[in-house]
């Protein structure tokens, strides 16, 4: 072990060492996208230095969800093999379940159990990953919570991000990245739902509630439960029907009014009779009687 490493975090020399370490990696803009300040960096790698990681095996593996630093279970196994002192480690899959055994030296062994009753019963099981593989998200589960008993001390305690919450993506080796959090669109103000109410009753709108549960497939009693983006939504739909029937209006005016044009312009048919009789008809310019 390095000296550099045997200095504790909070001296003047280490601090100032992460402080420039945490620059450099943020310029770098290779760190996951939740780190975005030299700060948090530090933070994350004052944890990691507590676990015994490289600042950044702490970066890329620790990640803070709801204020808590977290690590994902290929990272709790990596330290529980690392410390020497996991002596044997099982597991039984079966169709709905996994089980993971650990055995600690010095220690008896401990199992824990995840399966399809465990994930129903946590509201896990409608979730994108326990539909795609189930049995991978059962082992990773079994893993967190059998480490948590055999090693806290090793693993300080942590939990996995899926276990705080977290929507993770897991590939088929068990690999969790994090994904983005969405922000929650703000829902249209008082103020907002009435311009909206106006707006499509000049588009011929009765009933505002039911045009907004036909277009966004649910019910909606108040304008005000919807999302800015749910409003243009609606008013870009009522604005469409709107202007295709004004077209269609405008299409039965014009051919309307082509046809009487067209009526008033035909040219009368005369008879070669009424000609002869009417000696100043245009086909007939001379103004003489025929024979």
């Amino acid at each position: 072990m390095t000296q550099l490493a045997t200095i504790d975090a909070f001296s003047p020399q280490r601090f100032q060492v992460m402080c420039q370490m945490a620059e450099v990696f943020i310029r770098s803009r290779m760190l996951p996208p939740s780190i975005q300040t030299p700060e948090q960096a530090i933070v994350i790698m004052v944890k990691g230095q507590e676990l015994g990681l490289q600042p950044l095996q702490a970066l890329n593996g620790i990640n803070v969800i709801q204020g808590k630093p977290t690590v994902s279970p290929q990272l709790m196994l990596s330290l529980i093999n690392r410390s020497g002192k996991l002596e044997d480690i099982r597991f039984e899959i079966g169709a709905d379940f996994v089980t993971c055994t650990m055995k600690r030296q010095d220690r008896t062994e401990h199992t824990e159990r995840f399966g399809q009753k465990e994930a129903q019963n946590m509201g896990l099981i409608g979730k994108d990953n326990y539909k795609r593989q189930p049995l991978v998200m059962y082992k990773w589960r079994a893993v967190a919570a059998c480490a948590r008993v055999m090693f806290p001390d090793i693993i300080d305690g942590l939990y996995t991000p899926e276990e705080m919450g977290a929507e993770v993506v897991v590939d088929d080796e068990g690999t969790m990245t994090i994904q983005a959090p969405q922000l929650q669109e703000k829902t249209l103000s008082a103020e907002a739902a009435q311009r909206l109410t106006t707006a499509l009753t000049k588009f011929g709108v009765q009933d505002v509630s039911q045009l907004a549960t036909a277009v966004l497939g649910r019910e909606v009693k108040e304008l005000t439960t919807l999302t800015k983006t749910e409003g243009t939504q609606i008013f870009e739909f009522a604005k469409k029907n709107f202007d295709d029937a004004q077209k269609a209006l405008e299409a039965q005016a014009a051919e309307k009014s082509s046809e009487e044009a067209g009526k008033s312009e035909k040219p009368a048919r005369t008879s070669k009779k009424a000609q002869a009789d009417n000696p100043e008809t245009p086909e007939n310019p001379t103004g003489l009687k025929a024979g």
